[in-house]
């Protein structure tokens, strides 16, 4: 940090291996702690296929969303009908939901003007109404999903179960 003073540090948060919260949390604290303005944590696995709320990336970027810079990154693209990601109402109700400072969208998204397009008028409309009115919104017109019971972790991705902590990590 003292060697690039105006770059963010960023803390990119995916479960991939069943670790507790509190793993991340001591990270998080220690980077808020030494580097408040330079530290950055970034939820990797946004969707749209449901509210996001119950996973521990998402759920600690709303812990600490107004404590330092965060924001997130597709999980997929919106391509061949939303399969993995999702809808994109869906996706922009989850990032107004954490006040999501930015968003990385999947490459071929990034690159379509037509997706960027749908992207920015969406999240636009729903910063404008805010969290609970474009909820209302997407409800009304069909377009909301339940929270699913059991979280979907994609097609043939197990999380670790034979992990190992080492001490003092």
């Amino acid at each position: 940090a003292k060697a690039f003073p105006k770059q963010q540090i960023s803390l990119h948060l995916s479960q991939v291996l069943d670790l507790p919260s509190t793993f991340f949390e001591r990270i998080i604290d220690y980077g808020v702690s030494k580097h408040p303005k330079q530290f950055t944590i970034q939820n990797c696995q946004l969707t749209g296929r449901r509210e996001d709320t119950g996973r521990i990336s998402y759920d600690l970027v709303l812990k600490y969303r107004d404590r330092l810079h965060h924001g997130f990154q597709s999980l997929a693209g919106f391509g061949h009908g939303g399969e993995r990601m999702g809808s994109i109402q869906m996706a922009v109700l989850n990032v107004v939901h954490a006040d999501g400072e930015y968003w990385e969208l999947w490459h071929g998204d990034g690159l379509s003007a037509e997706t960027s397009g749908e992207v920015a008028k969406a999240w636009e409309e729903a910063k404008r109404l805010g969290y609970d009115a474009y909820k209302k919104k997407l409800i009304a017109e069909g377009r909301y999903q339940e929270q699913s019971r059991g979280h979907h972790r994609g097609r043939g991705r197990r999380g670790r179960h034979d992990a190992v902590l080492t001490p003092d990590v």
